[in-house]
């Protein structure tokens, strides 16, 4: 389900990246994105401070990407993140890699707090996170500029001591 990225999935990266819908409450830029940034990423993906692993399909072709990033190993915290390909959504296949991840992030690295942000208006992703077993922490108003217009941040985190994910 998750492994870690490879210059393979370059392709279909771009192609996500370059999905409007899909990029409409992300950050990234997808007038920037290009072959070439793909693969540098790609080769920067897996350091101690940023693992970035492929979500692949049954056929082992990428269909999005999750994240450990800014891994704090004396706080024991790192931020999560994920992105997937229009074609899986509301599939399971981003539920099933966040559980791998997590347990990946609690029993494998050790860590004990994930976190991430989202923009408020991003109402299925808001779900999706709660689904998954992140608390609400709060709202950071204004907090990130999209394509000109300022948006809210919704924070939330979970706790090693929170999972139900079993070793």
């Amino acid at each position: 389900m998750i492994r870690r990225l490879l210059e393979k999935d370059a392709e279909n990266m771009l192609q996500c990246l370059l999905d409007g819908e899909t990029m409409r409450f992300m950050r990234l830029r997808n007038d920037r994105q290009s072959i070439e940034n793909c693969k540098a990423f790609i080769l920067k993906s897996f350091t101690a401070q940023n693992q970035h692993f492929a979500i692949v399909n049954e056929d082992d072709e990428w269909v999005g990407t999750i994240s450990l990033k800014n891994i704090d190993y004396e706080v024991g915290a790192a931020e999560y993140a994920i992105i997937t390909a229009r074609q899986v959504h509301g599939k399971g296949i981003a539920f099933l890699a966040t559980q791998e991840l997590l347990k990946y992030a609690f029993f494998t690295l050790n860590l004990n707090r994930i976190y991430l942000n989202v923009v408020k208006e991003n109402i299925r992703a808001n779900n999706f996170y709660l689904k998954c077993g992140f608390e609400f922490e709060g709202c950071f108003r204004q907090a990130v500029r999209i394509n000109g217009i300022l948006h809210d941040l919704n924070w939330y985190s979970t706790l090693r001591n929170d999972c139900s994910l079993g070793k």
